[in-house]
């Protein structure tokens, strides 16, 4: 009998890495991304679907994984509800810290006028996600994500605001670095820099448990 892992919000990409499964059943409310997903991999099976709607009956996988979807959400709370329900053995949950989505929106005039409040339009509560699944009997502990600290983002916003560097959504990863710009280089190498400090931070939290500027928080929960 095979096993599978589904995930929601997938976008261009199975995050296969994520899974325990070689199963995996993959789903994004948005066709356009589905279609080209199924060109890059047809090793899963993809699905266009609605995360507050989930036609799959409890049991049927052995981890769910959900990264960077919450945050899209008004009513996230009904998403983890749903997630919880399908009683899988694990549940990997992803979503930008509080510390984050509040500086970026006090500090950033892009990320406010061209961001906040269209594509993120909740700021996740991590208690309350660990409340929802401890009441469907789950075990449940926060953690951090290592890759960016939120001190990170929060200057590398300041420098492409500085250079108006064209970029579609203003986070670093999804920004066009045109090589003709004098700055390139050293906006390169300052995002380097300063990704070794996240990493810092990061190990600062592991050794101590002091809760420093991370970028996102993740949501571990067994079943």
């Amino acid at each position: 009998m095979k096993v599978f892992s589904l995930v929601i919000g997938c976008g261009y990409t199975s995050q296969r890495d994520l899974c325990r499964s070689k199963e995996v059943i993959a789903i994004d409310i948005d066709a356009t991304k589905v279609k080209k997903a199924k060109k890059l991999d047809q090793n899963t099976y993809y699905i266009v679907c609605d995360a507050l709607f989930l036609p799959f009956r409890p049991c049927f996988f052995v981890d769910v994984i959900c990264t960077d979807v919450l945050e899209h959400i008004m009513t996230y709370e009904k998403v983890v509800g749903n997630i919880a329900e399908l009683k899988a053995n694990l549940v990997y949950l992803r979503f930008p810290t509080e510390a984050r989505e509040k500086l970026l929106i006090k500090t950033s005039r892009v990320y406010r006028e061209q961001h906040w409040g269209k594509i993120h339009v909740s700021i996740v509560q991590p208690a309350k996600v660990i409340e929802i699944l401890k009441n469907f009997e789950y075990s449940a502990h926060k953690d951090f994500t290592s890759a960016t600290s939120t001190l990170t983002r929060l200057v590398m916003q300041i420098l492409l605001e500085a250079v108006k560097c064209d970029y579609r959504i203003p986070e670093i990863g999804l920004v066009s670095f045109p090589e003709e710009r004098s700055l390139w280089k050293l906006i390169v190498c300052a995002s380097r820099l300063f990704g070794m400090l996240g990493n810092i931070t990061f190990l600062l939290y592991k050794l101590s448990r002091i809760e420093t500027l991370h970028d996102s928080y993740i949501i571990i929960g067994t079943y």
